[in-house]
Protein backbone atom coordinates (compact mmCIF):
# COMPACT_ATOMS: atom_id res chain seq x y z
CA UNK A 1 0.00 0.00 0.00
CA UNK A 2 2.86 2.42 0.78
CA UNK A 3 4.26 1.85 -2.71
CA UNK A 4 0.87 2.67 -4.19
CA UNK A 5 0.64 5.92 -2.19
CA UNK A 6 4.04 6.92 -3.52
CA UNK A 7 2.85 6.36 -7.08
CA UNK A 8 4.98 3.25 -7.54
CA UNK A 9 2.08 1.01 -8.58
CA UNK A 10 3.30 -2.51 -9.28
CA UNK A 11 6.96 -1.64 -8.74
CA UNK A 12 7.48 -4.00 -5.74
CA UNK A 13 5.99 -6.90 -7.72
CA UNK A 14 8.15 -5.98 -10.71
CA UNK A 15 11.25 -5.99 -8.49
CA UNK A 16 10.46 -9.43 -7.09
CA UNK A 17 9.82 -10.81 -10.56
CA UNK A 18 13.01 -9.25 -11.96
CA UNK A 19 15.13 -10.55 -9.06
CA UNK A 20 13.64 -14.04 -9.48
CA UNK A 21 14.40 -13.99 -13.23
CA UNK A 22 17.90 -12.62 -12.61
CA UNK A 23 18.68 -15.31 -10.04
CA UNK A 24 17.36 -18.07 -12.30
CA UNK A 25 19.26 -16.92 -15.41
CA UNK A 26 22.51 -16.30 -13.55
CA UNK A 27 22.30 -19.58 -11.59
CA UNK A 28 21.83 -21.60 -14.78
CA UNK A 29 24.99 -20.16 -16.32
CA UNK A 30 26.98 -19.67 -13.08
CA UNK A 31 25.94 -22.36 -10.56
CA UNK A 32 28.42 -21.06 -7.97
CA UNK A 33 27.14 -17.46 -8.11
CA UNK A 34 26.92 -15.59 -4.82
CA UNK A 35 23.87 -13.29 -4.62
CA UNK A 36 23.45 -10.09 -2.61
CA UNK A 37 20.78 -7.40 -2.36
CA UNK A 38 22.69 -4.15 -1.72
CA UNK A 39 19.52 -2.02 -1.72
CA UNK A 40 15.77 -2.59 -2.22
CA UNK A 41 15.89 -2.07 -6.00
CA UNK A 42 19.17 -3.82 -6.89
CA UNK A 43 20.36 -7.42 -6.94
CA UNK A 44 23.99 -8.41 -7.44
CA UNK A 45 25.70 -11.68 -8.34
CA UNK A 46 29.41 -12.32 -7.97
CA UNK A 47 30.51 -14.93 -10.50
CA UNK A 48 33.62 -16.35 -12.11
CA UNK A 49 33.68 -16.63 -15.91
CA UNK A 50 36.63 -17.44 -18.14
CA UNK A 51 38.93 -17.22 -15.09
CA UNK A 52 37.72 -13.69 -14.34
CA UNK A 53 35.81 -12.46 -11.29
CA UNK A 54 32.76 -10.57 -12.54
CA UNK A 55 30.02 -8.67 -10.76
CA UNK A 56 26.59 -8.74 -12.40
CA UNK A 57 24.00 -6.22 -11.26
CA UNK A 58 20.33 -5.72 -12.06
CA UNK A 59 18.52 -2.54 -11.00
CA UNK A 60 14.84 -1.68 -11.13
CA UNK A 61 14.80 2.03 -10.29
CA UNK A 62 11.39 3.33 -9.19
CA UNK A 63 11.37 6.77 -10.76
CA UNK A 64 13.15 6.22 -14.08
CA UNK A 65 11.57 7.17 -17.36
CA UNK A 66 12.16 3.70 -18.78
CA UNK A 67 9.21 2.17 -20.53
CA UNK A 68 7.72 -1.27 -20.18
CA UNK A 69 9.61 -3.83 -18.20
CA UNK A 70 13.12 -2.57 -19.00
CA UNK A 71 15.66 -2.92 -16.23
CA UNK A 72 19.22 -1.68 -15.93
CA UNK A 73 21.96 -4.28 -16.14
CA UNK A 74 25.66 -3.95 -15.45
CA UNK A 75 28.62 -6.27 -15.57
CA UNK A 76 31.99 -5.21 -14.19
CA UNK A 77 35.44 -6.48 -13.35
CA UNK A 78 38.86 -5.16 -12.45
CA UNK A 79 41.45 -4.63 -15.17
CA UNK A 80 45.12 -3.73 -14.98
CA UNK A 81 45.77 -0.10 -14.06
CA UNK A 82 47.85 0.18 -17.24
CA UNK A 83 44.77 -0.44 -19.42
CA UNK A 84 43.99 2.95 -20.97
CA UNK A 85 40.71 4.79 -20.61
CA UNK A 86 38.29 4.15 -23.46
CA UNK A 87 34.53 4.71 -23.47
CA UNK A 88 31.85 3.38 -25.78
CA UNK A 89 28.36 4.72 -26.31
CA UNK A 90 25.71 3.79 -28.87
CA UNK A 91 26.50 5.25 -32.30
CA UNK A 92 25.04 8.66 -33.07
CA UNK A 93 24.54 10.42 -36.38
CA UNK A 94 27.40 12.84 -35.71
CA UNK A 95 29.97 10.08 -36.15
CA UNK A 96 32.88 12.06 -34.68
CA UNK A 97 34.25 9.06 -32.89
CA UNK A 98 37.27 6.86 -33.46
CA UNK A 99 36.88 4.16 -36.09
CA UNK A 100 38.68 0.90 -35.26
CA UNK A 101 38.38 -0.63 -38.72
CA UNK A 102 35.61 -3.12 -37.91
CA UNK A 103 32.55 -1.95 -39.93
CA UNK A 104 29.96 -3.77 -37.79
CA UNK A 105 31.47 -2.55 -34.54
CA UNK A 106 32.06 0.98 -35.87
CA UNK A 107 28.40 1.15 -36.97
CA UNK A 108 27.16 0.32 -33.48
CA UNK A 109 29.47 2.28 -31.18
CA UNK A 110 30.94 5.74 -30.76
CA UNK A 111 34.44 5.30 -29.32
CA UNK A 112 35.85 7.97 -27.03
CA UNK A 113 39.58 7.99 -26.27
CA UNK A 114 42.80 8.18 -28.22
CA UNK A 115 42.92 6.16 -31.45
CA UNK A 116 45.97 4.19 -30.25
CA UNK A 117 44.32 3.39 -26.90
CA UNK A 118 41.08 2.34 -28.60
CA UNK A 119 42.87 -0.03 -30.96
CA UNK A 120 44.90 -1.47 -28.08
CA UNK A 121 41.86 -2.09 -25.87
CA UNK A 122 39.22 -3.03 -28.43
CA UNK A 123 40.79 -6.28 -29.58
CA UNK A 124 38.81 -8.65 -31.82
CA UNK A 125 37.52 -10.77 -28.92
CA UNK A 126 36.18 -7.71 -27.06
CA UNK A 127 34.58 -6.26 -30.20
CA UNK A 128 32.92 -9.57 -31.15
CA UNK A 129 31.39 -10.02 -27.68
CA UNK A 130 30.12 -6.43 -27.62
CA UNK A 131 28.58 -6.79 -31.09
CA UNK A 132 26.74 -9.93 -29.90
CA UNK A 133 25.59 -8.09 -26.76
CA UNK A 134 24.32 -5.25 -28.97
CA UNK A 135 21.68 -7.65 -30.35
CA UNK A 136 19.99 -7.26 -26.94
CA UNK A 137 20.75 -3.57 -26.50
CA UNK A 138 23.74 -1.48 -27.56
CA UNK A 139 25.60 -1.06 -24.28
CA UNK A 140 27.71 1.71 -22.86
CA UNK A 141 31.18 0.66 -21.83
CA UNK A 142 33.68 2.37 -19.53
CA UNK A 143 37.24 1.03 -19.42
CA UNK A 144 40.11 2.45 -17.40
CA UNK A 145 41.31 3.33 -13.92
CA UNK A 146 41.50 -0.36 -13.05
CA UNK A 147 37.89 -1.13 -13.95
CA UNK A 148 35.80 -2.22 -16.92
CA UNK A 149 32.02 -1.87 -16.83
CA UNK A 150 29.35 -2.69 -19.39
CA UNK A 151 25.82 -1.31 -18.95
CA UNK A 152 22.68 -2.00 -20.96
CA UNK A 153 18.91 -1.86 -20.58
CA UNK A 154 16.89 -4.96 -21.35
CA UNK A 155 15.67 -8.09 -19.66
CA UNK A 156 18.35 -10.27 -18.05
CA UNK A 157 19.17 -13.10 -20.45
CA UNK A 158 21.78 -15.82 -20.36
CA UNK A 159 23.19 -14.77 -23.74
CA UNK A 160 23.58 -11.14 -22.66
CA UNK A 161 25.43 -12.13 -19.48
CA UNK A 162 27.57 -14.55 -21.50
CA UNK A 163 28.55 -11.89 -24.03
CA UNK A 164 29.29 -9.31 -21.32
CA UNK A 165 31.38 -11.88 -19.43
CA UNK A 166 33.39 -12.75 -22.56
CA UNK A 167 34.14 -9.07 -23.23
CA UNK A 168 35.19 -8.43 -19.62
CA UNK A 169 37.35 -11.54 -19.42
CA UNK A 170 39.13 -10.47 -22.63
CA UNK A 171 39.71 -6.99 -21.18
CA UNK A 172 41.27 -8.55 -18.07
CA UNK A 173 43.90 -10.22 -20.28
CA UNK A 174 45.21 -6.80 -21.37
CA UNK A 175 48.11 -5.17 -19.56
Amino acid sequence: EAASKLGLGGWPTRIQSTFRDFDAVVSRRFPDARFETPCPFARRAIVRAYDAPICLLVEVPPFRGTSGDAVELRAATHVALAVPRVELTPETILGRDIEVGDPTFDGLFDVIGSPDDARRVLVAEVRAALVRLAWHDVPTVAIGDGRAEIAWTYEPTRDAFEDASRALAALRKLD
